[in-house]
């Protein structure tokens, strides 16, 4: 799903004086490091309507986990109060 592949010839690289490959490799690995940033910036803009791993909607006040130090139920929020429409940087 999140694969982007290129056949080459282990001779066809060997070959490359004329550094046909390294700007392709170097624009795979460009590609490759934004990956996340898109998956981020995707849920970000749906969090009022995508749920999260507890059922709930990512964008949320009242997420519950688990405090590590006491190992009890915690609810804690992901939002900030505020007038206006939600923004992320």
């Amino acid at each position: 799903m999140f694969e982007s592949t290129v056949s080459v010839n282990r001779n066809h690289i060997a070959d490359d004086k004329a550094r046909f490959f390294e700007p392709m490799f170097a624009q795979m690995g460009r590609l490759a490091r934004l990956r996340p940033e898109e998956l981020v910036s995707g849920l970000l803009k749906a969090g009022f309507a995508t749920n999260c791993h507890d059922g709930q909607f990512f964008l949320d006040t009242d997420h519950v986990v688990i405090d590590p130090q006491t190992d009890t139920p915690l609810t804690v929020s992901n939002l900030r109060a505020g007038a206006g429409p939600a923004w992320d940087l």
